[in-house]
């Protein structure tokens, strides 16, 4: 236990560090491209080498990381990663260095990220442990999110004493530094020998996954939904550089703090989604975000000073935040667990499919009209808008379609359905109301309750019968006769036949009598269109 608890701490330093440097890299590299064109069009192609992995390779890299040793795999990421940020301030330091470089070292670096990130994410279960999943999960998140608040900060003041190439060597360096530490970790990353892993069809499982998405209401919008919104706002991180020089007259330091408010606002924001949750609905929360999203932006775009519209960019990263949060919460929520990840994967693809277009657009749109704040305001009128139309599908009812908590107890056997009748009948009303809830349930019990009145009616019959053959063998005509000076009755004697039969068959009528009244107190849901 202690040395598993040694071996994370060596993984959430060297992480830390390593995603540090990287957030040196992620301020270095568009304003490189801003300084060498000085062009929307190559800020869009930046944008554009690196989302492009996301497409070509996000739904293969999560399967094919299960089947490698992902420690070794993580080690090897970072020395590549290392040796490939080296190339540019070698190539400066030679006056050999070009935009395309730049564009090669960007897409070659999102993929071997996204390589590490999906190694990563499996990793970590190993290291932590079942019981302190959740705590090593918080740790991460909490110094990724520190990481990207500082880093940014640090790199803008430091890029005041040194070239922005040299910013480069330091992200190099944390890669070094990363792989060292996972180097010096015991344990191994994979919970089983990839070598005896079975094999399985990683095609037959993406296709599984995008018919899922493609057929669920939800889910479907929320795709379209997502596409829609990285189309409209990738021009946003592309040209945010271009924005804030141009625009709001940054110097290198306050353009480190522009990244950095962004952050800050993702961290505020997150910490009040669990509180949103309880109050709110997901289709409230996540249609209300984007169009807050689309508000900010357009205060934010109006507004020409730095110090008076960092609060609007705050607001505007945050609400972008909380959007994410809660539509990657919705699709847990709706997916079934044996196949979160590849609807995750399939997700992931389609929303990242839209940015390479969107960022070429906007840089395209930027270029024409010579006027970066008009078109940031045409995209705050388009995320505003992109919501409003949502509102009216199936992600403005997304709450109908959440799974509900299974009532059934586990056990070796399947239940029968008077099994599972009897279990409903002793639970307290309340979960009874809440099983009728479910359409298998409510349509179970209809049928078990059309089923009963069938079994009543045939008892009868029986008693009857039984009554008949009875009477038969004695003087019928007589005992017939004298029944009828007594009162009224039909030729078969039937009022004595049912008080026999309602005394004998009492006993078991009276479950399904329970039932009956159940059923009634839910008359509207059960007879719902449709079942």
């Amino acid at each position: 236990m202690q040395s598993r608890r040694v071996d994370f701490w060596k993984f959430f330093t060297g992480q830390t560090i390593s995603v540090l440097g990287s957030a040196f890299s992620g301020f270095a590299l568009p304003l490189l491209v801003f300084q060498l064109t000085h062009s929307p069009i190559s800020l869009a192609i930046t944008t554009f080498t690196f989302a492009l992995p996301h497409l070509l390779f996000g739904l293969f890299i999560g399967a094919w990381v299960d089947r490698v040793d992902r420690k070794r795999l993580m080690i090897t990421v970072d020395v590549l990663l290392a040796l490939v940020m080296l190339t540019i301030p070698a190539l400066a330091w030679m006056h050999l260095l070009n935009v395309y470089w730049v564009y090669a070292v960007q897409f070659a670096a999102s993929s071997l990220g996204l390589i590490f990130e999906q190694a990563e994410f499996t990793a970590i279960p190993s290291l932590a442990g079942g019981h302190d999943l959740v705590t090593a999960n918080g740790r991460i998140n909490a110094s990724y999110q520190a990481s990207e608040v500082a880093g940014p900060t640090i790199a803008g003041a430091i890029v005041s004493f040194v070239s922005v190439p040299a910013l480069l060597v330091i992200d190099s360096i944390s890669y070094i530094v990363s792989a060292g530490a996972l180097a010096s970790i015991k344990v191994g990353f994979n919970t089983a020998d990839p070598k005896t892993r079975p094999r399985t069809r990683i095609l037959a499982d993406i296709g599984e996954g995008l018919r899922y998405v493609v057929s669920h209401p939800v889910l479907r919008n929320i795709s379209l939904m997502m596409m829609l919104f990285n189309l409209v706002n990738s021009t946003f991180y592309a040209q945010s550089v271009l924005y804030a020089k141009e625009r709001l007259q940054v110097n290198n330091f306050e353009l480190g703090l522009f990244f950095a408010v962004g952050s800050v606002g993702a961290v505020i924001f997150s910490l009040s989604a669990g509180w949103l949750r309880k109050r709110y609905s997901f289709s409230v929360v996540v249609i209300g975000c984007l169009a807050a999203s689309g508000l900010s932006t357009i205060v934010f775009s109006a507004i020409p000073w730095f110090w008076a519209a960092m609060p609007f960019l705050l607001l505007r990263e945050g609400f972008g935040s909380l959007l994410n949060i809660n539509t990657f919460s919705l699709r847990q929520a709706i997916v079934p667990n044996h196949m979160l990840g590849r609807v995750l994967s399939v997700a992931g693809m389609l929303a990242f499919s839209a940015m390479p277009l969107g960022s070429l657009a906007g840089g395209y749109l930027i270029q024409q009209t010579h006027n970066v704040a008009l078109v940031f305001e045409g995209m705050g009128v388009l995320l505003f808008m992109i919501p409003l139309a949502f509102a009216f599908t199936a992600l403005g009812r997304a709450d109908r379609y959440l799974r509900k908590p299974s009532l059934a107890t586990p056990g070796p056997t399947r239940r029968s359905s008077a099994a599972r009748i009897e279990l409903f009948l002793t639970l307290s009303p309340e979960l009874l109301s809440y099983a009728l809830q479910s359409r298998v349930f409510r349509h179970e019990l209809v049928v078990a309750a059309h089923v009963a009145r069938l079994l009543v009616l045939r008892l009868h019959d029986l008693a009857l019968a039984k009554r008949v053959v009875g009477q038969q063998q004695r003087a019928g005509v007589e005992m017939l006769q004298a029944k009828t000076e007594d009162g009224p009755h039909d030729i078969l004697g039937r009022e004595g036949v049912q008080q026999v039969d309602e005394a004998h068959v009492e006993a078991g009528v009276e479950p399904f009598e329970a039932l009956d009244r159940v059923l009634l107190q839910h008359q509207r849901a059960v007879t719902e269109p449709g079942l």
